[in-house]
Formats: C-alpha cells, structure tokens, sequence
C-alpha cells in the first residue's frame, strides 16, 4: 500500500507541475507562480496533501488497475 500510495503522490506531483506550467493561473503570471510550484509539488511528494482530491484521485485510479 506504502508503494501504490507514493506512485499516487509522484503521478498527482507530475500532473501539478505539467498543468501549471501549461496554464498558468489568470491572477498570476508563470514568473510570479514559478516560485510556488515547487514548493507544492514537494508537499504532494512528501505526503503532505493527501487528503487532497488529486492524490486520491490518482489513488483510486492506481487501485482500480492494480487488482
């Protein structure tokens, strides 16, 4: 469970980094938001974010295809 819920953590990292990069919010451009993407990526990472819905959107999705 420890794996498939870190494999969660890094897909739902990877997915925040290629979308905010691809679509920028509209109330800050790339350049003033580049210093936040990190910084968030690392705490889907970490496991900081858990209960957020991406993590456990991908979660699910792992689970569904892992049985």
């Amino acid at each position: 469970m420890s794996d498939l819920l870190q494999r969660a953590r890094d897909i739902a990292a990877d997915q925040y980094i290629r979308l905010s990069l691809k679509y920028p919010t509209p109330n800050a451009t790339l350049f003033a938001w580049a210093d936040h993407i990190p910084t968030y990526e690392a705490m889907l990472r970490d496991g900081r974010l858990d209960h957020d819905r991406e993590v456990q959107t991908a979660l699910a999705a792992l689970r569904s295809i892992a049985a």
